[in-house]
């Protein structure tokens, strides 16, 4: 689009007086600011500008360039527009509701199927699937079962144990952990390196964060249910979610798409809940089969590689 032209007078003017533009400046008569009483003045040289461009209009034979002029010189200032967020209000909205919906919840299952990109040496992108069935009574109840393509793994948390059982090999390890879900992923995931499957969705607040940017993209269907549609971006990833439309605004699918990568690999989930199931203490507490084996958690500054 070309710009207008404008006398320098009248672009003075229009800028000091803009809504929201002069009167957010602040700076003293010796700063050279601008005050009430150079706004006036930006004024009244304007209209001083306008009066003589009317009058050399009404004793001059008009012209092309003198109509075009004339025109421009008295049409209207468009406001400036403020910016749009960077993150569309009802994209953070929605995600607000979902987490307090989550954090709301006591009891739940959830099963989770999901599908990951791997990039092998020589470039080419291969995908894996794997299947966690999550099991929770807040504050201090949760199983997690999972089945990959290449191994099977339990977690067992009962308020005072963590147990990790390695079902095909037969082995296990248990170490005493904190006394809420939250602070015992915490635990977990800093002194051994623990990360569970869908750690966000039991501190939904960590989704948020870093967040850049984020739209809506309208609505979607997930196995048949109608939901919203949110596309969010950060340094390294790029996710999406649908949340489910209504009363019960569960997160139903999520893609996470990392951009470190040039194959820009995938981890695509859906999610199945049930938000009454029938769950006992007994679910949560690991009784290690006759031949199992017993082995230690190795702390991450004993583990080879990493620095104390």
């Amino acid at each position: 689009m070309k710009h207008e032209r404008f006398p320098i007078a009248l672009i003075v003017a229009a800028l000091l007086l803009v809504p929201g533009y002069g009167a957010a400046q602040t700076a003293s008569p010796a700063g050279g600011g601008v005050t009430a009483s150079n706004a006036r003045t930006a004024a009244a040289v304007a209209a001083a500008v306008a009066k003589a461009d009317a009058a050399d209009a009404a004793t001059a034979p008009a012209t092309p360039a003198t109509a075009a002029t004339g025109a421009a010189a008295a049409a209207p200032v468009a406001p400036v527009q403020p910016p749009a967020p960077a993150v569309d209000p009802e994209a953070a909205a929605a995600l607000k509701r979902s987490s307090e919906f989550l954090q709301s919840l006591k009891t739940f299952n959830v099963r989770v199927e999901s599908s990951t990109d791997e990039v092998l040496d020589n470039g080419q992108k291969v995908q894996f699937g794997s299947v966690a069935d999550i099991s929770v009574i807040k504050p201090d109840h949760l199983r997690v079962d999972v089945v990959d393509d290449e191994k099977q793994r339990q977690f067992y948390y009962d308020g005072r144990t963590l147990t990790l059982y390695a079902k095909k090999p037969n082995y296990y390890a248990s170490v005493k952990a904190p006394d809420t879900i939250s602070k015992m992923l915490e635990f977990a995931e800093s002194k051994y390196g623990l990360e569970l499957p869908l750690l966000d969705l039991l501190a939904p607040e960590a989704l948020a964060k870093n967040v850049k940017s984020g739209i809506s993209l309208g609505t979607g269907r997930v196995r048949g249910l109608l939901c919203d549609h949110y596309a969010f971006r950060q340094d390294d990833v790029d996710w999406q979610i649908w949340i489910q439309k209504g009363k019960t605004p569960l997160p139903r699918k999520i893609v996470i798409t990392t951009k470190n990568e040039a194959a820009a690999p995938q981890h695509a989930s859906v999610l199945s809940w049930n938000l009454s199931p029938r769950l006992s203490n007994s679910a949560f507490r690991f009784v290690p089969p006759k031949s199992a084996g017993k082995i230690v958690f190795r702390e991450l500054e004993d583990q080879t590689g990493n620095e104390k």
